[in-house]
């Protein structure tokens, strides 16, 4: 197996797996030299997972560094949702995608999805026709809740990615990268 494969099960996997499997997969990243961090959150995953004053660490740690997308500092980062709608006569397509960013890049990204919906959103039949009003409804409701959302965006992306971000945890650029790879593939 490779490091990147025993990586992503020390991330992502360490929860579910029997204690006995913990012990070799802790032994293996210590062999391999894979990082203290990386260790540190298997550890910590193994155990029921981080603690509340951890993950509130780890939420403020999301919002201070540079913005995953287009790199800028000193700009609390924020979660959003991406909402937008297409159709195309028969097809239409709706996304939901929960997002990470500076409060730049959150207003990009939502006004392009609204352009989009307004301009594309309506032309499926009939499904774009009832989808389009429902998106634009929630994306204006997202208006009004923006603390609530952001704070349960970022609490899940921390969830998610505990183990990347344990083992990047000194690094501003390493977690971004994480929090980038994440908005790209929200269900990986």
């Amino acid at each position: 197996m490779d490091d990147d494969k025993l990586e992503r099960i020390a991330a992502n996997d360490t929860a579910e797996l029997m204690p006995e499997v913990v012990e070799v997969l802790k032994e293996e990243i210590e062999r391999r030299g894979l990082g203290e961090g990386l260790l540190a959150g298997v550890e910590t995953m193994a155990d029921g997972g981080p603690a509340e004053e951890e993950v509130e660490l780890f939420v403020k740690r999301l919002k201070s560094v540079p913005c995953p997308e287009c790199g800028a500092k000193g700009k609390d980062n924020s979660g959003i949702i991406v909402r937008s709608v297409m159709s195309f006569i028969l097809l239409t397509t709706y996304s939901a995608q929960p997002k990470v960013c500076c409060p730049d890049c959150a207003k990009r990204k939502k006004l392009n999805a609204l352009i989009k919906t307004v301009l594309l959103g309506w032309w499926g039949i009939p499904v774009g026709l009832f989808r389009t009003p429902l998106s634009l409804w929630q994306t204006y409701r997202d208006s009004k809740q923006k603390e609530g959302q952001s704070e349960g965006i970022l609490l899940t992306y921390v969830m998610k990615d505990y183990g990347y971000l344990r083992a990047e945890w000194g690094s501003d650029e390493g977690i971004s990268q994480i929090v980038r790879h994440r908005n790209d593939n929200p269900e990986a």
